[in-house]
């Protein structure tokens, strides 16, 4: 969102441009254009907003998997902060209460261990589960992540 302080301007006089950019959940190299029209149709300018945007936290893996016959035994998924940004980890939630979750802290705001495993009502049809991990990070941010479980009886 491109905005001015104000829309007229006398030839010869400056002013700025504020420009907001929601970076949402991207993550990489981003190019955003904001198209400068006037009157004078031949000042036309385009103006380009290049920035790589880090990633604030890798999960892996993002998908956990026992298959038919495989122990049900418990299985992690590690998140990791970026160094720089830092963050809590609020809550880890599954959305069916047959798969099990805890976390534990293996370096406070940096490094989580996210403990998935089959519960005891875990019966013969497979089982998916979405494990919610809802951390801290600013506003505007992507602040919850998910880790997929499939449990094949």
């Amino acid at each position: 969102v491109a905005t001015l302080a104000k829309k007229t301007f006398e030839p010869g006089e400056k002013g700025e441009i504020q420009v907001t950019f929601n970076i949402g959940s991207r993550t990489g190299g981003q190019v955003q254009t904001v198209t400068v029209r006037t009157d004078d149709k031949d000042s036309d300018a385009e103006l380009k907003l290049a920035v790589t945007i880090p990633k604030l936290y890798t999960l892996t893996p993002t998908l956990l998997f026992w298959r038919m016959g495989e122990q049900l035994t418990a299985k992690e998924s590690v998140l990791k902060i970026d160094a720089n940004q830092g963050a809590k980890l609020l809550s880890v939630t599954s959305s069916d209460p047959r798969v099990l979750v805890k976390s534990e802290t293996v370096r406070d705001g940096k490094e989580y261990k996210i403990i998935v495993t089959p519960g005891d009502k875990v019966g013969s049809e497979m089982v998916k589960s979405i494990i919610t991990v809802q951390t801290d990070l600013p506003a505007g941010t992507k602040a919850s992540t998910h880790i997929y479980a499939f449990i094949k009886r």
